[in-house]
């Protein structure tokens, strides 16, 4: 009877260490870990320091109240204006948390609820935590926002609501019109930046507006600007 014998080369057996390596899972991608940046360093960029629950009226819901929503504090360290930022933090069970915030200065500080809702779910049935696979991101930057300070000043008392801005100029101004955040202990309550009209200001008078939506903290104007036609 004859034998047959079996000869395995090196590239062979390489090969095959390859497979058996792609089959455990071996390099799977790490969890994410906060605080996450998503630019170069710390100083670039959104960091995104906490992910946690609150319980309450959730402002980037309508103020629906909600127990344990989701919660994420975001701070802007970019350098720019952002007109727009949505952030979803995916989990390793495939959930999703969603947020957004509108018209977010640089340097600026947010607590951003989810938009639906939702609750954060920290542990899974056995008791283990969920980690963060990954974090998604879109910015849009507004290069040309700001307070018009060469023209306009504005006023705010702490804890209030109520808006003064005076028209320091020797023109009037017209169809001007306002965007305020909430902010509670140095941050912004929510991602929503409310919308106000302040209309006409002749020159060297002065408006009034009450931003009643940041009822909840301090109104803070982050963006003046005049509609056009």
């Amino acid at each position: 009877m004859s034998k047959t014998r079996t000869f395995f080369t090196l590239p062979i057996l390489i090969l095959a260490l390859i497979a058996i390596t792609m089959l455990t899972g071996c390099g799977k991608d790490d969890p994410v870990t906060l605080p996450y940046s998503t630019g170069e360093d710390e100083e670039q960029g959104l960091e995104i320091s906490a992910l946690y629950t609150f319980s309450g009226p959730n402002p980037d819901c309508n103020n629906e109240e909600g127990e344990d929503i989701a919660a994420l504090t975001v701070t802007n360290n970019s350098g720019n204006f952002y007109d727009k930022v949505k952030i979803t933090v995916v989990m390793a069970d495939e959930s999703e948390y969603n947020f957004k915030i509108d018209a977010f200065p640089d340097g600026k500080t947010a607590e951003l609820f989810d938009i639906d809702n939702k609750s954060y779910v920290e542990k899974d049935d056995d008791g283990n935590k969920i980690e963060i696979a990954a974090i998604n991101h879109e910015e849009g930057i507004d290069d040309d926002a700001g307070l018009m300070e060469d023209q306009l000043t504005v006023k705010v008392k702490d804890n209030e609501t109520v808006v003064k801005i005076k028209n320091q100029s020797d023109k009037d101004m017209d169809k001007l019109v306002m965007y305020c955040h909430t902010v509670f202990d140095d941050s912004y309550f929510g991602g929503v930046a409310y919308k106000y009209s302040v209309g006409d200001i002749k020159a060297g008078k002065k408006a009034k507006v009450d931003a009643e939506d940041c009822m909840f903290g301090t109104a803070e104007v982050v963006k003046i600007e005049q509609e056009s036609n």
